[in-house]
């Protein structure tokens, strides 16, 4: 349980970080990845290609980890469907 808010607390913090500096997160994605990060800090490293206006790239990254989330939670692959439809629409 601990573990649980603990990644959830992280998460929070790099979401708001991405959205924040968005150019930071680019350059702590690889050592996200090499630490352990996988789908979380994919996810926020798509956020923070929202966020420097990747919309594009965002809308693929969301939708690929979307798909992967389905079988494991199907109600943070919906939110990751939205927000691959939202960055799909701002690419457009």
């Amino acid at each position: 349980m601990a573990d649980n808010v603990q990644g959830e607390q992280k998460m929070t913090r790099c979401l708001r970080r991405a959205e924040q500096f968005p150019d930071q997160r680019r350059r702590r994605r690889k050592s996200g990845l090499k630490n352990g990060g996988g789908d979380a800090a994919r996810v926020c490293h798509a956020f923070a290609q929202f966020h420097r206006g990747e919309y594009e790239a965002a809308a693929q990254e969301f939708a690929v980890l979307a798909a992967k989330m389905e079988q494991q939670d199907r109600k943070k692959a919906a939110s990751l469907h939205v927000q691959a439809g939202l960055a799909a629409m701002r690419a457009e």
